[in-house]
């Protein structure tokens, strides 16, 4: 018995309390979490599936577990079903998209390195699906590996924007400053400089986009309501504040504007990079296209998760089959499968590259802005 109550005294007496060693603790916490992910994850009702055990923890669910919990109890279904979908669609075109860049940005290289090579659409398709299968490989052959593959990529985030950023202010021919933070131009001629920017800046928005993904990985952070929240919040200024200055920096260093836009490799900055240093170009370019490869490894890895979460809780069709999880191995790969007919389908070679993109882009931005909303 656990304990028991003495009937004349109607005292409870408490069973023996076991007392471990503090590595010991330290290993039970490590490997079951902590008690406010337990409560964190009962309050939502739910059972933790991503670790080697069956700890309770806080859900990969995120923001329609939110809607549900702070809605009008009459309104409360509609909307975190509503917010559900919006994210996982939102997740699952944000992959594609990821993959999409790198791909193209690979073909640019080529262009670059190569001017007798003959670009074609399709030929940019088949290098983003073949990054897509390279996710789903990292995400789950190399799946306990993830952490460890992140953070040697967090490392070369930091030293590629230096390898990047330091050629660009000795080498490259800097504009008056004058000129870059006074001068306006409507390019895609829509006849109003206020238009113009109000349009060109949904492209850049995508940088804003994403800070929920540490959400959706909750189930397998030990003490997540803490570790969370400041994941997400560094995320958000540190890469800010870089993404500022590289602005800043490539805006002096654009030169002029019209050769870069009709720059044969399809990307601007790489034109740029090119008649900054013509030796280092590669090598600037192959950082940006490692990165760009695990930012889509990473949004798989979020969606995944978010979509297991749903199936968990019925909101998808064939839920049996999205919400299974591999144990022990700690990986929902059935859901995984999801994200290959995206960039295939999307990514189809008989568009311009610029329909690609957008048909990509858009639903990652619009509908996890949709569901921030939410």
């Amino acid at each position: 018995m656990e304990g028991s109550t003495d009937a004349k005294t109607d005292v409870y007496h408490h069973p023996p309390v076991e007392v471990i060693s503090e590595p010991e603790y330290e290993l039970v916490v490590q490997k079951h979490g902590t008690e406010r992910d337990a409560h964190d994850m009962a309050r939502m009702g739910k059972v933790q599936l991503l670790r080697d055990d069956d700890v309770r923890a806080p859900t990969a669910g995120g923001q329609y577990h939110w809607v549900s919990e702070f809605a009008a109890p009459g309104a409360q279904k509609i909307l975190s079903y509503l917010s559900g979908w919006l994210c996982v669609l939102g997740w699952q075109a944000g992959a594609s998209s990821g993959c999409y860049l790198a791909g193209t940005e690979i073909q640019g290289l080529i262009v670059l390195n190569h001017p007798d090579y003959v670009p074609h659409r399709w030929h940019g398709t088949l290098i983003a699906i073949a990054l897509v299968l390279v996710s789903l490989f990292i995400n789950s052959v190399l799946a306990r590996n993830l952490p460890s593959v992140e953070g040697v990529i967090l490392v070369l985030h930091i030293f590629g924007f230096v390898a990047i950023i330091v050629p660009l202010w000795v080498l490259a021919p800097l504009s008056p400053a004058r000129e870059v933070f006074t001068t306006f131009n409507d390019g895609g001629y829509w006849g109003s400089t206020g238009l113009a920017v109000l349009i060109g800046i949904l492209s850049p928005q995508v940088t804003l986009i994403g800070p929920d993904a540490a959400v959706h990985m909750a189930e397998e952070v030990r003490n997540a309501s803490k570790t969370i929240p400041r994941i997400m919040l560094a995320t958000m200024v540190f890469n800010g504040v870089l993404g500022f200055v590289m602005l800043v920096t490539l805006c002096f260093c654009i030169g002029n504007l019209e050769d870069v836009l009709e720059s044969a490799t399809g990307y601007p900055f790489i034109q740029v990079f090119h008649n900054a240093t013509p030796q280092g170009a590669t090598t600037m370019v192959s950082i940006l296209v490692i990165c760009g490869e695990f930012s889509a490894v990473t949004a798989m890895a979020t969606g995944s998760r978010q979509l297991f979460s749903f199936a968990r809780d019925q909101g998808v069709p064939f839920h049996a089959f999205f919400e299974q999880a591999s144990l022990p191995s700690s990986r929902p790969e059935p859901h995984l499968t999801s994200f290959f007919p995206g960039p295939a389908r999307l990514g189809h070679p008989s568009q311009r590259r610029l329909c690609q993109y957008t048909l990509l882009d858009s639903p990652h931005q619009h509908l996890l802005r949709l569901q921030y909303c939410l």
